[in-house]
């Protein structure tokens, strides 16, 4: 099941589209075919087969099955019902039938030119594109499907997906009022929580944000039986695979696996931001630098992109000893990371505060190219600031050799909940941190000081 492949709609909407056309013109005054239309779907929905004897000892004086008219009211039913979505019920989510056959089996489908599900495919797009403004853009647009179609099951999955997302964009690089991810992941569980029960069964995508979610709190085995369940309904959701290759990353350290499920997923959809990133990131998680910025940097090169490529071109070279390059690339993404501020001041009022320019990892880049005095400069200037990012002067102090410092801040920034704090053992650039006899200690440190937290 592809992201917006959205199934069949359930018995509750089925229902609820029975009622609208029984209450149209069209059936107003038909009292034998309304009749005939709403035992039909309410025997399939039951799970029961229905025949004409069926329907003739059911609705008795109405029906000579050998004379033909049973045919017939099931032919005029179908021509009220085709009447009907000609005219007032043309821009209907759901669309009802009545498919010719011996055996009265009723259906139900998604009208693909109704405006829901147009809005409701425009918010899985901006989804896909995977950057803040176009994830909250669609948040919203989720939300007022919720409100005028609060039946329509799909959008509560996507809806809680994207929350996810939104989640990770805005935690990424510890933006300022960015919210905690395993709290959005929870929040996110019992979204899908509310929903009833066999929605699973006919959406894998359910299984898919509910695997994630789990993930993202820590919940390995809920994680790995959830993303079991979404990939053996259907394998080639390309978000799902994904989500399954970041677990393969994150719960295995197996780098190898989870690059070999993008790359599939990237080969199918060459176009796909998410699959280049992701394929990106694992070739660099497996420390294979060099591919994993030309991963990326030829697509990005050709067509731009969003604040995380450079920002992955940038580490990845500078990894690989290309400090000229990697500065060049972290300076790019200093600058869509000043555009990031001004989309976040704007939504969330942040007068007073200084943008993000992403300083640490220019200081980093500046040392790899051997030019300490300006990186020193630039960290003198760092210090003055009154708003400055821990991680930001972790960075720059390990970077000009001043580790003790450098462990203080990593411990603040840790401590703090900073998700980037986790990765830095994966990060070549931190290795000098990450090596000192100190840094375990702290991690442990602060490893339990978050469990005596939540124990709390």
């Amino acid at each position: 099941m592809q992201a917006d492949d959205i199934g069949a709609p359930s018995a509750e909407e089925m229902l609820a589209e029975l009622e609208r056309i029984l209450a149209s013109r069209f059936f107003k005054t038909a009292d034998v075919q309304s009749r005939i239309l709403r035992y039909v779907v309410q025997k399939h929905l039951a799970g029961e087969s229905i025949k004409g004897a069926d329907i003739k000892s059911e609705i008795p004086g109405h029906y000579d099955v050998d004379s033909h008219k049973e045919r017939a009211n099931a032919s005029i039913i179908r021509k009220k019902i085709r009447d009907y979505y000609e005219t007032e019920g043309k821009d209907n989510l759901v669309r009802l039938e009545l498919p010719p056959g011996p055996s009265y089996r009723p259906s139900a489908s998604y009208h693909e030119k109704a405006a829901v599900l147009r809005r409701y495919r425009q918010a899985l797009d901006l989804m896909r594109k995977g950057s803040r403004d176009s994830l909250a853009n669609a948040v919203e647009i989720f939300e007022l499907i919720e409100e005028e179609c609060p039946a329509f099951l799909p959008v509560y999955v996507s809806h809680a997906e994207c929350r996810l997302l939104l989640s990770i964009a805005r935690t990424l690089f510890d933006i300022p009022n960015a919210r905690d991810i395993r709290v959005d992941a929870g929040a996110a569980l019992n979204y899908l929580g509310g929903l009833p029960a066999e929605t699973g069964d006919r959406l894998a995508r359910v299984h898919l944000i509910a695997g994630a979610a789990h993930l993202l709190k820590g919940d390995i085995t809920a994680a790995e039986s959830e993303f079991e369940l979404a990939l053996k309904q259907d394998h080639r959701d390309t978000s799902g695979s994904l989500w399954y290759a970041a677990f393969l990353l994150l719960a295995r350290n197996d780098y190898g696996a989870a690059y070999e499920v993008a790359r599939v997923r990237l080969a199918a959809q060459p176009e796909s931001f998410a699959a280049r990133v992701a394929a990106s990131v694992f070739l660099y998680c497996g420390r294979d630098y060099v591919r994993a910025a030309n991963c990326i940097a030829d697509i990005y090169e050709r067509e731009g992109g969003e604040l995380y490529e450079p920002l992955i071109i940038g580490l990845a070279n500078l990894a690989a000893g290309r400090g000229g390059v990697a500065l060049k690339a972290f300076s790019v993404a200093s600058e869509m990371s000043g555009k990031e501020w001004d989309w976040l001041n704007a939504n969330y009022d942040l007068r007073g505060q200084e943008p993000d320019r992403l300083p640490g990892f220019i200081i980093l880049a500046l040392v790899s190219t051997g030019n300490l005095q300006e990186a020193s400069r630039l960290l003198a200037t760092l210090r003055r600031q009154k708003t400055v990012k821990d991680f930001d002067l972790m960075a720059a102090h390990m970077a000009v050799g001043s580790m003790g410092r450098a462990l203080i801040w990593y411990w603040r920034c840790a401590a703090a909940g900073n998700v980037v704090a986790y990765w830095l053992e994966l990060l070549p650039c931190f290795d000098a941190l990450t090596r000192h006899p100190r840094f375990r200690e702290l991690k442990e440190d602060i490893r339990e000081r978050m469990v005596e937290g939540r124990s709390a």
